[in-house]
């Protein structure tokens, strides 16, 4: 899942995205996260709980 244009999450988005740890295939998100996913995912803990792949144009 590519989260770079990523402006706006809540509670949703982080039940979207936890949800597809419990499936078989495997999913990455791709970065560079913007400000407020970042945030996002670190005040509810999951960041470090997602694969996420940086850009590598950063």
């Amino acid at each position: 899942m590519d989260l770079a244009g990523v402006g706006f999450g809540d509670s949703a988005l982080v039940h979207e995205l936890t949800g597809t740890r419990s499936r078989p295939e495997q999913h990455v998100l791709l970065g560079p996260l913007t400000g407020q996913a970042a945030r996002l995912l670190d005040l509810t803990g999951t960041r470090r709980a997602l694969g996420i792949a940086p850009d590598d144009a950063t």
